[in-house]
């Protein structure tokens, strides 16, 4: 329910009012007026209307036959794609201590927001998702579609869970596995996000390609010059082209009674577009003797 300000939903016995009033509750949906609607066209017809809060919490008992009509309070478009806003500034995501903590940052999250090209149905991977960031990014681009965070770092799973449920983005699913282990068993991804490795570019560059849909996009950041050496080794085997970006961001900072620049460590940015199913290297055998 990011796009759109007026929708009727179906209930059954599991999922019932209440339980959808929680549901928006639970990732920050208040901005909901709800109506109960029984027996429509019976004749114990009866419409009754609540807040998401009140609708949650209420003790009503309500006919088997009923749908609940969520109606927006504001329109999404003032509301900026569900009440929080697209292209979000950092401030806006919880990080591991220290303040500054594993997220990627503003404007490189955005740059690699552009270069992964998402439409509403697709299925997205964050790998080495940290905070979540550019999983929680992308899911308000791919409304309609879902979205991976997949990391491995326990310290981590809080800070993303409580950052998808603070910006409304219930269509991102965390996933605690270390990559590339675990990723075959996710839906194949119209496009892919390395930020982190933990040591296994090589595996996971592989595995993500391998189930990479066709005319699917693969970003890949690489801070350090190791990094940037792997993943250009990977595509020179691979024979695969790609688009780099390097990234030198400066932030103005006030000096005493002056302003000057304060530049954030530069990034590399691969970009590979995966055009038809041609098999990897590595994946190519020998033909038997």
């Amino acid at each position: 329910m990011q796009v759109g300000d007026l929708f009727a939903i179906l209930t059954d016995y599991q999922n019932t009012p209440q339980k959808i009033a929680s549901h928006l509750l639970q990732f920050n949906n208040h901005h909901w007026t709800l109506y109960v609607c029984e027996q429509l066209g019976g004749l114990e017809e009866r419409v009754r209307s609540y807040s998401v809060a009140e609708l949650s919490e209420t003790s009503d008992t309500f006919d088997k036959l009923n749908i609940v009509v969520a109606k927006r309070k504001e329109a999404a478009s003032q509301l900026h794609w569900g009440g929080h806003r697209q292209f979000a500034q950092d401030s806006s995501f919880s990080k591991r201590k220290p303040i500054n903590g594993l997220i990627t940052k503003e404007a490189v999250r955005n740059l690699a927001l552009t270069q992964l090209k998402l439409s509403p149905l697709d299925t997205v991977w964050d790998i080495g998702a940290g905070s979540g960031s550019i999983a929680i990014e992308a899911a308000k681009f791919a409304v309609r579609g879902s979205v991976f965070a997949v990391e491995c770092n326990v310290d981590c799973f809080d800070v993303i869970e409580e950052n998808i449920k603070a910006h409304s983005t219930d269509n991102v699913t965390l996933v605690k596995i270390k990559a590339p282990e675990g990723l075959d068993q996710l839906p194949s991804p119209n496009a892919v996000f390395i930020g982190g490795s933990r040591g296994q570019m090589d595996g996971i560059l592989d595995q993500a390609w391998l189930q990479l849909l066709n005319d699917g996009r693969l970003v890949v950041s690489a801070v350090t010059v190791d990094t940037v050496g792997e993943i250009y080794q990977w595509a020179k085997q691979n024979s695969l082209e790609f688009d780099a970006k390097l990234i030198n961001v400066s932030h103005l900072q006030p000096l005493a009674h002056y302003q000057r620049y304060q530049g954030d460590n530069p990034i590399h940015l691969f970009t590979f577009t995966k055009q038809q199913s041609i098999p990897l290297t590595s994946e190519i055998s020998e033909d038997p003797i």
